[in-house]
């Protein structure tokens, strides 16, 4: 008995390409968000604040708020039962203001790391993103230096060690970063050059590999506040920010927050203010009400609705999502 011949029916060169494209199509995924504790901060970076599977950057000179806002982001996560790590290259944490913050110390404790040298805090960062961290901070980019830089006597030269360490790990960490869904944020201090006569003298160490790869870079700069102008001793800072880089949305946006001393950033503040820009909140000396075109039994004394943002969460995110509502973002 003859062999019988098995021909496959020949597929045209359009079936094939879109059979290959289906194949590649990658599968799509839920887009994470992630507040930076800052209402203002959130709307300025799209309205939902940090994107995870991002990269970000937050320059500054010192004392400007910079740690704030990162353990501020921790708070978010903690909230959100998201995995957190922080690696805090300076040794420098506060455990009685990390507690102020709202963050429990037990569970922080666990994923802190201070790593002597940049190889290892590296290394501790890949380590943490491939197995399920969704929020690394590395506090900071300055404390990030090579072994050798670290090991060696006073007087080496060791031109371009740090620049070189960043730019062969920060897009090793970027990948990683992107495959996983984390958000990792970099805390880079401004430093001036020297001999600048023309443009400016400011500049954050580790070279440039950074800043190409950063999805948000963020410039903040500091005003001193203080109860009774300069007769009281301070009791916080302005944190004025600008949005130089942002892959997410519109970039260059500016706006600011208050950090209070102790507490971290006065959030009653910023949505008070930021509601009565829009209207939505109406001050009149020592009251308050929810739009103009209310009746005046809705009014609240300025101390009670102070009292009610501070004490009760639900009529906070209610105010909240009037804002959202109003810009449109939600």
């Amino acid at each position: 008995m003859a062999k019988e011949k098995v021909v496959a029916e020949k597929l045209s060169y359009e079936e094939q390409l879109k059979i290959l494209k289906d194949s590649l199509k990658p599968k799509e995924k839920e887009d994470i968000y992630l507040s930076t504790g800052s209402l203002s901060l959130d709307i300025a970076l799209g309205g939902k604040g940090w994107k995870l599977g991002r990269q970000a950057s937050l320059v500054a000179w010192f004392g400007a708020g910079k740690t704030t806002l990162c353990l501020e982001t921790i708070k978010q996560a903690q909230d959100a039962n998201l995995e957190y790590a922080y690696i805090d290259c300076e040794h420098s944490l506060d455990k009685i203001y990390i507690q102020n913050l709202g963050i429990n110390w037990e569970i922080f404790e666990k994923r802190l790391f201070q790593p002597n040298n940049g190889e290892e805090a590296f290394e501790i960062g890949k380590t943490l993103i491939e197995n399920g961290c969704k929020v690394l901070i590395y506090d900071s980019t300055s404390g990030l230096l090579p072994r050798k830089m670290m090991e060696g006597e006073a007087g080496e030269s060791n031109l371009g060690l740090h620049a070189r360490l960043m730019s062969a790990q920060v897009p090793v960490i970027h990948n990683k970063v992107a495959t996983n869904t984390c958000l990792v944020i970099y805390v880079s201090q401004i430093r001036e050059k020297i001999g600048v006569m023309f443009g400016t003298p400011e500049t954050t160490q580790g070279g440039h590999a950074q800043a190409f790869f950063d999805d948000y870079r963020i410039e903040i700069r500091k005003t001193i506040e203080k109860d009774n102008g300069d007769k009281e001793d301070a009791t916080g800072v302005t944190s004025k920010y600008k949005i130089v880089k942002n892959k997410v949305a519109a970039p260059y946006k500016t706006g600011e927050y208050s950090i209070k001393f102790g507490e971290g950033i006065d959030k009653i503040k910023e949505i008070v203010d930021t509601a009565s820009e829009l209207d939505i909140l109406y001050k009149h000396g020592k009251t308050i009400k929810i739009n103009k075109d209310l009746p005046e039994e809705e009014k609240y004394e300025l101390d009670i609705f102070y009292d009610l943002l501070k004490t009760n969460p639900e009529f906070y995110t209610a105010l909240k999502n009037k804002i959202l509502t109003k810009l449109g973002i939600c």
